[in-house]
């Protein structure tokens, strides 16, 4: 398998003071990925499941809970995350990563559309990250420590490397139990998702998968009614699995 740097891609323990320095309230619940806006990505999937997931939650848990979406937006042959938002009525409820043109440096803050105030320089020129215009690796640990939950979202993986990035940081992944994803999950101790459907993809002649969104729904309310304790505990599992199973050297032996 792909490997990642377990010195780079680390957990930040102290997530409250970690958060406040990205102006996100302290103690917040926060449901993360990490995903390139393409349409086996299942971002509009991601949003109606939670969706169930608040309808479902406390009110003192859904009131805390948000949706961070580190993609790009848009896509030529990508999905429309604004509808998503306005569909599954989510305004204020989902994150953004903005990237600034002018300075170079990124932020989160809730989502904005294509373009964004940046919060460094004050200029509109914030946008959305890119594959040719993203951020580096110390600053995408950054981001992944700012989630308390990872979500990979597709129909299908070859690999899936944003699942063992972000439980290398901690962070316990929840994903589709299919392709490649199915190994990732349970290596890292993660919460694989139930399968709604099968189908043949035209593009590729290949059998795909949808999650089944209400299950995913379940899994977050679960993981949020835990005890900070036994969050922790997910999460050094989370790292311990990625760090036996996906390490650069042992990748680099193979």
């Amino acid at each position: 398998s792909p490997g990642i740097d377990p010195k780079v891609y680390t957990p930040i323990y102290n997530k409250e003071v970690h958060r406040k320095r990205f102006g996100i309230r302290p103690d917040a619940f926060i449901v993360g990925t990490v995903m390139r806006n393409q349409r086996r990505k299942l971002f509009f999937e991601l949003m109606h499941s939670f969706r169930q997931f608040l309808d479902k939650a406390p009110p003192e848990i859904a009131e805390k809970s948000y949706l961070y979406l580190h993609t790009s937006y848009p896509e030529k042959a990508g999905w429309h995350i604004p509808d998503g938002i306005l569909q599954n009525n989510l305004a204020g409820k989902v994150l953004s990563t903005y990237v600034c043109r002018n300075c170079r440096k990124f932020f989160a803050t809730f989502f904005q559309d294509a373009m964004a105030k940046c919060k460094h320089c004050g200029a509109l020129s914030a946008v959305c990250p890119t594959v040719g215009f993203g951020l580096s690796i110390p600053d995408l640990v950054q981001v992944y420590n700012l989630f308390d939950l990872y979500a990979q979202y597709a129909i299908c993986e070859g690999f899936g490397m944003p699942q063992v990035e972000a439980a290398a940081c901690g962070v316990p992944v929840a994903a589709t139990d299919y392709s490649a994803m199915s190994d990732v999950v349970r290596h890292t101790k993660g919460y694989p998702i139930k399968i709604s459907k099968t189908f043949r993809e035209i593009e590729t002649n290949a059998n795909r998968v949808y999650p089944d969104n209400e299950h995913m729904a379940d899994i977050m309310l679960k993981f949020f009614l835990m005890t900070p304790e036994e969050r922790a505990s997910k999460s050094f599992d989370a790292r311990k699995g990625a760090v036996s199973r996906y390490s650069w050297d042992d990748t680099a032996k193979e």
